[in-house]
């Protein structure tokens, strides 16, 4: 009757430790699953933000080549008119990013500001 007994708690045994060595290897591949996951996010956002980068300075560079394409013609105009341009003073404000979180993510959000022009004739 022991011997019994002993042959039950042995299968019981058994299909505990498989069951047991099935869950730490469900472990292991969930645990690897979510790092996975998090790298591919992680690397999802970093190009997210460099493309956010790349587009801040094409945008720069189109507005000041914009800029300085006004201040030619607005000297043509001048001219045209008999004036001269003596002085211009020109204040850009850099652009700031403020960051806005979203799902425990931080979201640049650029603020441009206008730039001061100041132009004197004679």
């Amino acid at each position: 009757m022991g011997e019994v007994v002993a042959s039950a708690f042995k299968r019981v045994f058994d299909v505990v430790a498989k069951g047991y060595n099935g869950l730490m290897e469900f472990s292991s591949q969930l645990k690897e699953l979510i790092e996975n996951v998090g790298r591919r996010a992680k690397e999802e956002i970093i190009a997210g933000l460099h493309r956010i980068v790349q587009m801040l300075s094409s945008l720069s560079v189109r507005i000041i080549s914009t800029f300085f394409a006004w201040l030619s013609s607005i000297k043509r105009i001048a001219s045209d008119r008999g004036f001269t341009m003596n002085e211009i003073n020109v204040k850009l404000n850099p652009i700031t990013i403020e960051k806005v979180t979203v799902l425990g993510f931080p979201i640049p959000i650029p603020k441009i500001s206008m730039p001061e022009v100041s132009i004197k004739f004679v």
